[in-house]
């Protein structure tokens, strides 16, 4: 296993024969491609405009960042999209260029990306592709960085956990100049295996999209525990595929920023017997912010003894706030037990006044019922890395609490 690693690989993919042709293939089809637009459902919220700025045309590659600061244990850091260092014992990484050819034609199988643009783009342009493997368990999250300042920028990170194996992921992102990061994950856990998954944005004044895409073995189990908050433009997605009695634990919290906007796209299907999902996700919205989530749980007919229920709730915290929610099901077995709702609106002016008339000065006051708000996501929260970040932004400032 590695102890200290140097990340020094070339970027991108490798020049064999097999990854160049379905390279070529991959970039005729991204040319007849067109960005996505509102009369896309899962795209009618968005605010593309800010990904396709004229400044962001280059690549960029050359940007200079500042000193980064230390990282404890394990961890990789990646700035424009490359790796630049890294250090772990319990996960094995591994460059495109590094992979035999049985490696290579299997995960080039599973990264089909369909007619999704930026997918498709993300493959085509990828400044580095880097396989993370963990066939052990250990109790040590990966912390993963990503730096960005300049032009398009997209990693493209797969990750595999062995059968019966369980391991930790937590994602950073910081920016640092004008630059659209396309970003895309691929996870694929084996029978049995347990992966928690953190996602952690906060302060992205540049634009940011984040792709998560799952495919659950038998038994495996997936926890993602997200903070999503930014001052430009950002948009997470997860698309999970359970196998048979697999489980996904899907926590979320979007806390807007003024003159920001952050969309949710969760898409989630079962096509096997026995699985659960659980979706909580909460939003804060501070007055000229935006917030969006959409989700859809398919039961396809294989999916039978189906548990699956999501629930998407906003507060708007003053005038000039705007949230769209909706979470949809599609059902196509007759054995499940399915639910979903949303609810959007402001604090509750009776229990603001009751706890005024206790003593309590109003801001605190807001502050509280904000707590309660997001408690019952705060506390499926386990990743000590993601809850130190949140904690640094909760409670709500004194100008976004009042």
């Amino acid at each position: 296993m590695n102890t200290a690693l140097a990340v020094c690989h070339p970027c991108g993919w490798a020049e064999d024969a097999a990854t160049r042709a379905w390279h070529e293939r991959l970039a005729e089809r991204f040319a007849t491609l067109t960005p996505p637009t509102r009369k896309n459902e899962f795209w009618r919220y968005s605010r593309l405009s800010a990904c396709f700025a004229p400044e962001r045309a280059g690549r960029g590659l050359d940007f200079s960042f500042p000193a980064a600061e230390p990282l404890a244990g394990e961890w990789i850091r990646l700035d424009q999209g490359r790796p630049v260092t890294a250090h772990t014992r319990a996960w094995r990484l591994r460059s495109w260029s590094e992979l035999d050819e049985a490696t290579r034609a299997r995960w080039r199988e599973r990264l089909e990306p369909g007619e999704d643009y930026f997918a498709v783009r993300n493959l085509v342009e990828a400044d580095a592709v880097l396989l993370l493997e963990l066939e052990q368990t250990t109790d040590a999250p990966l912390q993963i960085q990503y730096r960005h300042g300049a032009g398009w920028v997209q990693p493209l990170l797969l990750v595999e956990v062995a059968a019966g194996a369980r391991g930790a992921l937590v994602e950073t992102f910081s920016s640092f100049g004008p630059s659209t990061q396309n970003g895309a994950v691929h996870l694929w856990l084996g029978e049995g295996a347990e992966l928690t998954h953190g996602v952690f944005t906060a302060d992205e004044e540049q634009a940011l999209l984040h792709r998560v895409r799952a495919r659950l073995g038998a038994r495996a189990r997936l926890d993602v525990q997200a903070f999503a908050a930014a001052r430009g433009y950002q948009r997470l997605e997860w698309d999970v595929a359970l196998g048979e009695s697999a489980t996904l634990r899907l926590s979320g919290i979007t806390q807007g920023e003024p003159e920001g906007s952050t969309d949710v796209a969760l898409r989630i299907r079962h096509a096997a017997p026995g699985a659960t999902t659980d979706v909580r996700w909460r939003g804060l919205v501070p007055a000229e912010a935006h917030s969006a989530v959409i989700g859809r749980i398919l039961i396809e007919p294989a999916g039978q003894r189906t548990d699956a229920a999501m629930r998407l709730d906003h507060l708007l915290l003053a005038d000039g706030a705007a949230a769209d929610v909706k979470p949809e099901l599609e059902i196509y077995a007759d054995d499940v037990a399915c639910g979903h709702g949303a609810t959007l609106g402001r604090l509750d002016d009776e229990a603001l006044f009751y706890l005024r008339s206790r003593g309590i000065p109003e801001v605190e006051a807001r502050r509280l019922l904000i707590d309660a708000f997001l408690a019952p996501v705060l506390q499926r929260f386990t990743l000590a890395e993601v809850l130190r970040h949140v904690q640094s932004r909760l409670p709500l400032p004194d100008d976004a609490a009042a």
